[in-house]
C-alpha cells in the first residue's frame, strides 16, 4: 500500500485524538546518513527500525513525517510504503522525498515517529520516541556534482531551452550520464563517440548505434544519427532538472565480447597497455595493441605488445605469437 503524505496541515490531519494511548518502543536511525537533498530529483532516505516491545507484531507500520517549517510542506512530496513487523526484528524502510525546486527556504526539519495497527484487533500504536533529521536544499547551481561513480569527460552538445551542468562516463559500463537544467522546453543533441558508447550485438564484432536512452530513470524515444566517427543522439524535454543517461549494450556468449572483440580501449581509441587489459579480465589471446606494435605471448603465458622490429629477437627467447582470432577494427 502507497502512502502520499504532504504534510502542510499536520496539525488538522493528526490530533491527539486520533491515536489510541497504546505505544510501543524501539529505536531508529537514518542509514546511510542523509545531510542533503536536491530540488526535482528523489532521494531515497532508508529508515532503519528496530521494534523492541509493544504487540507481538504490527500490521500497516509506517513512518509519518512532519516538515517544518509549515509553509515548506507543500513542497516536498513523500512517497513510502507500509511494511509488517514483528517483536524484535529490526527492518528497513525507503522512504522517496521529492523537492518542488520552487521551495523557497534552505533547511527542512523532519520531525519522524511511527504507527502501526495490532496483529489480530488492528487497534492503532504509535512509537514512543520521534526521530528528528535537519536537511539542507542543495542550489540549483550545484546540481550534478554528485554523479557517484562517473568520471567527467568533454562531450560536443548543442541545446535549447536550457543548459548543460556536466557530462560523465560511468566507470566500467558502456554508458554516457549528462546533468542538464531546462527553463523552456527544448532539446538537446550529443556528439557521442562510436567507441565510448556503443551496441555489440553479434560475435562478428561489428557494433551499431542502438542504444537505450533514460530520462530521470525512464526509457524514452530518442533520434540517433549515426556518422563516422560518432553518433548524434537528440532528446527532448520539458521545463526542469534532469539527469539524462545514454546507454549501449552487448551480447554475453563464450566468452563475452569484450573480450572476444578486443573492446578494451580509452576515449580516443587507443588500447590500454596489455597488462592493464589482462587486469580487467581480458585473456592473454585477446589482447589488443596499438598500432605499430604486435601481440606476442612471453613464457609465463602473458601478453606483451612489441615494436615488429623486435619481435624475432623475443620468439628466439621461447616467446611465442598467440593464435589469431577476430579484433574490434579501428
Amino acid at each position: 500500500m502507497k502512502y502520499l503524505v504532504i504534510f502542510s496541515f499536520i496539525a488538522v490531519l493528526f490530533t491527539p485524538h486520533a491515536f489510541a494511548e497504546e505505544s510501543f518502543d524501539g529505536s531508529s536511525s537514518i542509514d546511510p546518513p542523509l545531510s542533503e537533498i536536491t530540488p526535482r530529483k528523489p532521494t531515497i532516505m532508508n529508515v532503519q527500525f528496530q521494534y523492541t516491545s509493544g504487540p507481538y507484531a504490527l500490521n500497516n507500520f509506517t513512518p509519518i513525517i512532519e516538515i517544518t517549517p509549515v509553509s515548506a510542506g507543500k513542497f516536498v512530496q513523500i512517497d513510502v510504503d507500509s511494511i509488517e513487523i514483528n517483536q524484535g526484528q529490526i527492518r528497513r524502510i525507503p522512504v522517496t522525498l521529492t523537492v518542488d525546486p520552487e521551495i523557497e527556504h534552505e533547511k527542512i526539519f523532519l520531525s519522524i515517529s511511527f504507527i502501526g495497527n495490532h496483529f489480530q484487533t488492528s487497534e492503532p500504536y504509535k512509537s514512543s520516541w520521534i526521530e528528528s533529521l535537519t536537511l539542507d536544499i542543495a542550489p540549483r547551481d550545484v546540481v550534478g556534482i554528485a554523479l557517484g561513480d562517473c568520471e567527467l569527460v568533454n562531450i560536443n552538445y548543442e541545446i535549447s531551452g536550457g543548459d548543460v551542468f556536466t557530462t560523465c562516463k560511468k566507470q566500467d559500463e558502456i554508458s554516457l550520464k549528462a546533468i542538464i537544467d531546462a527553463n523552456l522546453d527544448g532539446s538537446v543533441t550529443f556528439g557521442i563517440p562510436t567507441k565510448m558508447v556503443y551496441g555489440l550485438i553479434s560475435k562478428d564484432c561489428k557494433i551499431d548505434n542502438t542504444f537505450f536512452v533514460l530520462m530521470d530513470g525512464k526509457e524514452i524515444a530518442a533520434n540517433i544519427v549515426g556518422k563516422e566517427d560518432s553518433n548524434l543522439v537528440t532528446v527532448d524535454f520539458a521545463p526542469g532538472i534532469h539527469e539524462i543517461e545514454v546507454s549501449g549494450f552487448t551480447i554475453i556468449p563464450a566468452p563475452a565480447p569484450t573480450q572476444y572483440c578486443g573492446i578494451v580501449m580509452g576515449y580516443d581509441s587507443q588500447f590500454l597497455p596489455s597488462k592493464k587489459q589482462t587486469n580487467r579480465g581480458v585473456e592473454p589471446r585477446f589482447i589488443q595493441c596499438n598500432e605499430d606494435y604486435q601481440l606476442v605471448e612471453k613464457y609465463d603465458g602473458s601478453p606483451a605488445c612489441v615494436k615488429p622490429e623486435h619481435k624475432a629477437k623475443f620468439l628466439k627467447r621461447g616467446w611465442s605469437i598467440p593464435e589469431k582470432h577476430t579484433v574490434f577494427s579501428k
